[in-house]
């Protein structure tokens, strides 16, 4: 009797989906070197679209993105704590949750994390009088089969196949969605097609509604995790007429969403639906919400620093939001402190191909435009281009001019490279030889020697794009790396794309020292290359206009003037670009190019801009042509241009440049620009000044110099901290009108009888922008603030890096000489706080301004501002507020065990402070914060980790971090001034908003104790990867606050 055909064909399907088990991706280059891409069709989608998984190949087990060796790893070796060997699937979490002895103490939740587990402490709801848990990251607490419970949205949704919502419906009945009974999660299909929201404003009359609703802000790019959208209703010509209000979204792993829906505010208002999201939705509207997104944390990748993982240099590009590859995403450079995105304008194969050789990512695939990794945030750097295809790095193309563009964050350039992940070549005189290294989770790793030979090597040097491999030298030739050693026995047949797909143990498994570090030399391919030259002698070497104390580094963009006889602030006009100086063409040079090196060097103002090589000819590349500055900008390499190293230009065309000031004059070891220890460059080298009869005078001609403002005082006895090298002047008077500090009289260059503790220093004036350097706008739906870009490079601040009181809330268009902020009209709007009385509203925000050289922690400019609607028909006050400085109010912390003491206090000296209480201060405020342990001083408190959060209990769900394995997290938002020395440790941080509203926020630290008398407790912060390993006792977690913001 023969089975029943339905039952035969179920049985089918089970093989098939059987043979196709794996997990799902957006891309074959996400799998593991041991696993093959299958391809397949996924219900939900009515089997209509291809779905990619990763599958582990014969002898290897795992999930397809990670597969284990059976063999070697059957004893569990591979695993790390909190994983044990499944022989199906590898390495599987260990669920401590489930073991029947919990690990929590009630009224505690366990919840399992990756690799161990969490003791969450409840949240009490005082509307239902119940207890909800905080789930873990990516679910949500719903009611299931009778029980509550936290659940995988992903998992455990309902279908909405509802026809009319589609935005393609624009007859038949109307209906309503906010009298439905919304609960849990859902997931929209039409036509049993997989769909989701759309994105933009949708026109009126749509999806079976009068109002269609749509979100503002774009769908995740990260699965597993959880975000709130706004939602708005389209009505009246207005893409926000109604009140809006806020669903949660997540993505799946096929690429599809759930959303937890939650009714609109008024009726004939229903959720739209489509299946593509093209985001080209017509209404006839012009939203007046540019769509913010949610920012995911991309891996940082630098392709020619050897060591420095967190060191991010000028011009360096990563690829975003690819996956789990590295080398295939979002397009972004960095420029000014600030990555950024490139317009899709004119781009093509060959643009991104320098980026896959910049990256060591092999070669190009494709170029995908119109924001197919999604879109980006911040500033559009590059527009329209131009690469031949044989650059070394993508800032050397043609283009339009950094920040020059005509764009729209809908049209982000991507890459897709033939590679899985970035390689490179360090400790070497090239790019094409030395240790090789590879990046594997975010880390750079080395390769051990076992078995390492030129097939090996020929992989590496064709993914870098270096030609053929010469040699494969071992036993760590160019010097012993650090970090993780990545792959061992690697064996490559020579025509693999990338290393990483040769075959080897396995990431992270090997037998090796760093001792044993591999590396390559390679043929460097004359295509990518520039051609050496032999560099021009200049009169005066080459010198660092920024950097205090290191007169041998030299900056990416860097200027110096030659042949100028014996000025330093007048000569040709030569800019550092890939290591390597050339010259600038004279074609369309004038003052307001020259004004801005005068200004780069310190050398006060311009006096000519000499042209047809007036200082002599040059040597080597041209690097820059058709300069146009606006005069206002900071450095020569912010001017648009034609392009590096694009010209039509010779030597006898050579730029020059005649400043007023004879020697270069610098205030190092400050905040700012503006005040500092006085330093003067003088033969070649940079050195300071001896404060015997220093006065104001003296100050006023240093400040004068710089463009600086008045002399406010002249401090002495190194005031801003010891000098080093040459002591150039001593006994200086000046009468406070010369053009240079060395025209006043002095002994003479080095003749002096100071030692560096008299070093002299100036405190200028920093002279703030004025009031039309600002534009206020309030309308129905935004507040508005632009900032004036040339007014605030002026005074030495950069309007593209600026945010609002919240911090996510950063620059949204550009428009002439402003670039533009704004916030909703909303409380809690990017950090808005709201006021009212019974005629008018009034809402307030910040907005805080960074200095130009934001590398370290500085404390912004803040500049207040409101805006007044009235509340009834009859007034006629609509107008905006001049922003006033407010006082700052006080602040207070408390501490926590009896072990340790942790305090906020009023000074940078830690001397003063605050009692217990609340604290209240403005938002952006530094904070500066103590700990201290009551123990035998021969132990030393050692920072662990810090974060702030909402919740007063040190296990809260959401943590926004501040230091983690005893580093700040960010140095330009945390600075770690003591830490395992003593019984005390401090640092300082600036927080704001932390997620756009104005809750309390609350500190919370562990930490250890440490014997000293065994050793450091800390290793320093810079390329350090992981812990170090101490002699430390873990204590509990402290925690201080509440805090709580004022504008």
């Amino acid at each position: 009797m023969g089975a029943p055909v339905g039952l035969f064909l179920l049985t089918l399907l089970n093989i098939f989906t059987s043979l196709t088990s794996g997990v799902l991706v957006t891309s074959c280059v996400q799998c593991h070197a041991e696993a093959e891409c299958s391809r397949s069709k996924e219900r939900g989608d009515s089997f209509l679209a291809e779905t990619l998984s990763c599958v582990c190949n014969d002898g290897f087990v795992g999930d397809g993105l990670t597969c284990y060796n059976a063999k070697l790893c059957s004893d569990s070796s591979c695993c790390k704590q909190g994983y044990h060997w499944s022989k199906e699937e590898g390495c599987v979490d260990i669920d401590e949750c489930s073991q029947p002895d919990l690990p929590c103490t009630p009224p505690q939740i366990c919840s399992n994390i990756p690799g161990s587990f969490e003791c969450l402490q409840p949240s009490f709801n005082i509307r239902s009088r119940s207890v909800h848990p905080y789930c873990p990251s990516g679910m949500d607490f719903v009611h299931l089969n009778g029980t509550n419970q936290c659940v995988d949205p992903c998992v455990h949704y309902t279908e909405l196949n509802e026809d009319w919502r589609s935005t393609n419906v624009s007859m038949g009945p109307i209906h309503c969605d906010q009298n439905r009974n919304w609960q849990g999660w859902y997931r929209f299909f039409l036509h049993n097609v997989s769909a989701r929201i759309p994105e933009y404003c949708v026109k009126s009359h749509s999806c079976g509604t009068h109002a269609p609703l749509w979100i503002q802000e774009p769908h995740p790019t990260q699965t597993g995790i959880i975000v709130t959208r706004t939602v708005c209703n389209t009505w009246s010509n207005s893409c926000c007429f109604f009140n809006t209000h806020n669903i949660q979204v997540k993505r799946c792993p096929s690429n599809y969403f759930v959303y937890k829906l939650a009714p609109p505010t008024a009726c004939s208002l229903a959720y739209c639906a489509e299946v593509n999201g093209t985001n080209e939705g017509d209404s006839g509207i012009n939203s007046t919400v540019p769509p913010p997104f949610e920012t995911t944390q991309p891996i940082y990748i630098n392709a020619t620093t050897p060591s420095a993982n967190t060191s991010i240099t000028e011009g360096e590009v990563r690829l975003v939001n690819g996956g789990n590859s590295s080398c295939s995403g979002r397009v972004e450079i960095f420029h000014n402190g600030q990555w950024g995105t490139v317009c899709d304008d004119l781009w093509d194969l060959n643009d991104a191909q320098v980026v896959c050789r910049q990256l060591g990512c092999g070669r190009v695939l494709s170029a995908p435009m119109h924001a197919h990794f999604g879109q980006g945030r911040g500033p559009i750097w590059l527009d329209n281009v131009m690469c031949t295809g044989s650059e070394s790095k993508l800032s050397e193309c043609r283009h339009q001019g950094v920040g020059s563009h005509n764009c729209g964050h809908n049209e982000d350039a991507g890459v897709v490279c033939e590679a899985a992940a970035p390689v490179r070549l360090v400790s070497s005189d090239g790019r094409c030889s030395g240790r090789v290294e590879i990046l594997h989770n975010g880390q750079w790793g080395t390769v051990c020697d076992d078995f390492w030979g030129l097939n090996d090597a020929e992989v590496v040097c064709r993914q870098l794009d270096c030609g053929r491999a010469l040699s494969a030298p071992t036993n760590a030739a160019f010097g012993q790396g650090s970090g993780p050693i990545w792959l061992d026995d690697v064996h490559c047949s020579g025509n693999e794309s990338s290393i990483t797909e040769c075959s080897h143990l396995g990431f992270g498994i090997h037998n090796c020292n760093h001792h044993e570090d591999s590396s390559a030399v390679c043929e460097a391919s004359t295509s990518t290359v520039p051609p050496p030259f032999e560099t021009t002698q200049p009169t005066h070497p080459p010198y660092n206009a920024t950097t205090p104390s290191a007169n041998t580094s030299i900056t990416e963009g860097e200027v110096r003037l030659v042949n100028g006889g014996n000025s330093s602030c007048s000569g040709r006009v030569e800019i550092f670009h890939n290591g390597q100086w050339g010259t600038v063409c004279d074609d369309l040079w004038d003052l307001n190019d020259a004004q801005v090196v005068c200004r780069q060097l310190g050398c006060g103002r311009v006096l000519s801009a000499p042209m047809h090589a007036h200082f002599g000819q040059g040597r080597g590349p041209i690097w820059l042509d058709n300069v146009m500055c606006t005069g206002s900008e900071s450095k020569l390499s912010e001017c648009r241009h034609q392009g590096v190293g694009s010209h039509n230009c010779g030597h006898n065309e050579d730029a020059g440049v005649v400043c007023e000031a004879a020697a270069p004059v610098r205030l190092v070891n400050s905040d700012g620009r503006c005040s500092g220890r006085v330093e003067i460059l003088h033969n070649g080298q940079w050195g300071t000044v001896c404060d015997d009869s220093w006065g104001l005078n003296d100050a006023e001609v240093v400040c004068r110099q710089l463009d600086c403002g008045r002399a406010l005082s002249a401090p002495t006895n190194a005031a801003f901290g010891q000098g080093s090298g040459p002591i150039w002047l001593d006994d200086v008077h000046c009468s406070g009108n010369e053009l240079s500090i060395t025209e006043c009289s002095h002994l003479g260059f080095g003749i002096h009888n100071c030692n560096h503790h008299e070093d002299a220093s100036v405190v200028c004036e920093v002279i703030h922008p004025q009031p039309d350097a600002f534009h206020l706008t309030c309308d129905s739906h935004r507040l508005q603030i632009g900032l004036q870009r040339n007014i605030m490079a002026q005074h030495g601040l950069n309007a593209l890096t600026a945010h609002l009181a919240d911090r996510n809330c950063t620059a949204v268009r550009f428009s002439g000489r402003y670039v533009w902020y704004e916030a909703q009209t909303q409380a809690e709007s990017c950090g808005n706080m709201m006021r009212s009385n019974q005629t008018h509203v009034t809402y307030t925000n910040n907005i805080f301004i960074y200095p130009m050289m934001n590398t370290s922690l500085r404390t912004p400019m803040r500049l207040p501002f409101s805006c007044i609607y009235p509340l009834n028909g009859e007034s006629s006050l609509d107008v905006a507020i001049r922003p006033v400085l407010i006082e700052e109010e006080a602040m207070s912390g408390w501490g926590g065990q009896a072990e340790a003491h942790m305090s906020l206090f009023r000074n940078s000296e830690f001397t003063d402070r605050y009692p217990p209480g609340l604290v209240t201060l403005p938002v952006g405020s530094m904070l500066y914060v103590g700990v201290t342990v009551d123990r035998d001083p021969g132990f030393a408190v050692v920072l662990e980790d810090c974060y702030a959060s909402h919740d007063q209990y040190p296990n809260s769900y959401q943590q926004y971090p501040l230091i983690r394995n005893r580093c700040p997290v960010d140095n330009s938002q945390v600075s770690v001034i003591e830490n395992g020395r003593s019984t005390q440790a401090r640092f300082s941080a600036l927080i704001f908003l932390l997620d756009g509203k104005n809750r309390n926020v609350f500190l919370h630290c562990s930490f250890s104790l440490c014997n000293r008398n065994q050793g450091p407790c800390v290793s320093p912060c810079r390329g350090r990867k992981r812990r170090s390993v101490s002699s430390s006792t873990i204590l509990d977690s402290i925690t201080i606050g509440p805090i709580k913001w004022a504008n």
